[in-house]
């Protein structure tokens, strides 16, 4: 007997994922779609003495992994990454520098962290990601930094962007984009990343803006307008 079964979209990938790998009575195989946050279940065997059909094994989920829109593909959950990085750039304006926040993640581990220092470091290229940057060097070689994602609270800029690539870290995640901050601030270069790392011999994989980006967007709101006296 073969059934075919759809699955909420609320239904999250821990609800799906099986206890153990033994035979169950009716087991059913779970296979990514294409479209974001659809789960189809592919067929029920029922084992049957009298039938030469057998149960199939279930292959764990990662836990990482969550129907969210991201890039049109089923990808791991960003937002603890990216609300760290907000949160940093909510620091780094407390401190009196411009709000921007960036942490390094290794294997779904944050590694290092990072904030804008420019007016506190007496520096106007101390943006966060090249802070981040320049520690993760002292520390880390390229090949390393290839499977690390940097998550950075608001689209790096073309300087950033640059010292991304040449970093050798392998992808990026950022909250709001530089068109959104241009809106706000109305400075900067405002040249997207993805036109900066497309132009390398390397990928650099790039992923934004994300649902989070009014969230960091009120930082900035929060900021510009008083910083350039437009308040």
């Amino acid at each position: 007997m073969f059934m075919k079964l759809a699955f909420d979209l609320a239904m999250t990938a821990p609800s799906l994922r099986p206890k153990s790998h033994r035979h169950l009575a009716g087991a059913i195989h779970f296979r990514k779609v294409a479209r974001v946050g659809v789960w189809e279940g592919a067929a029920i065997r029922v084992a049957d003495p009298q039938s030469d059909l057998q149960p199939l094994e279930i292959p764990p989920i990662q836990d990482k992994l969550f129907p969210l829109a991201f890039g049109g593909t089923l990808m791991e959950n960003h937002e603890p990454f990216l609300r760290e990085a907000i949160a940093l750039s909510k620091s780094a304006m407390d401190q009196g520098d411009e709000p921007f926040g960036s942490v390094l993640v290794k294997d779904g581990e944050v590694i290092l962290r990072a904030e804008n220092s420019v007016f506190t470091g007496h520096d106007m290229t101390n943006h966060a990601e090249m802070n981040l940057i320049k520690s993760a060097a002292k520390h880390y070689d390229t090949g390393f930094l290839a499977g690390c994602t940097l998550y950075t609270s608001t689209e790096p800029c073309a300087m950033c962007s640059g010292a991304i690539y040449w970093s050798g870290i392998g992808r990026m995640v950022f909250a709001c984009s530089e068109a959104r901050l241009g809106e706000i601030a109305g400075i900067g270069l405002n040249v997207p990343s993805r036109a900066v790392l497309q132009t390398g011999a390397r990928t650099v994989t790039v992923v934004g803006p994300t649902n989070l980006e009014d969230e960091a967007a009120e930082v900035h709101q929060a900021f510009w307008p008083k910083h350039l006296g437009k308040a």
